[in-house]
């Protein structure tokens, strides 16, 4: 606790039961908020893209089959596993 708010001191990211990432915070201390830089947001566009970017955009995948019942499914958004394991069906989707 620092006066009246409250911050972790240390974070991690643990994968595999290996820390990929941490953090370690300094001391902190509050101030007066004119005394910090001005914050704008940036001007609105003046007409919205009529075209949405390629990502979210439903693009038929890619099917490579790795096996006999294994395929991979990708388009420039993701990669997902689908695999047939006796008479079970498992989707394997990173996100």
């Amino acid at each position: 606790m620092h006066g009246k708010f409250s911050l972790p001191g240390a974070s991690f990211r643990v994968a595999d039961g290996a820390v990929e990432d941490s953090q370690i915070s300094g001391i902190a201390d509050t101030m007066a908020s004119n005394a910090g830089p001005v914050l704008t947001a940036p001007p609105s566009p003046s007409q919205a893209s009529a075209e949405l970017p390629t990502l979210p955009q439903p693009i038929p995948p890619k099917v490579t089959q790795v096996n006999e019942h294994t395929w991979l499914l990708s388009n420039p958004g993701y990669t997902e596993a689908v695999t047939l394991a006796v008479d079970q069906i498992y989707v394997f989707e990173a996100s």
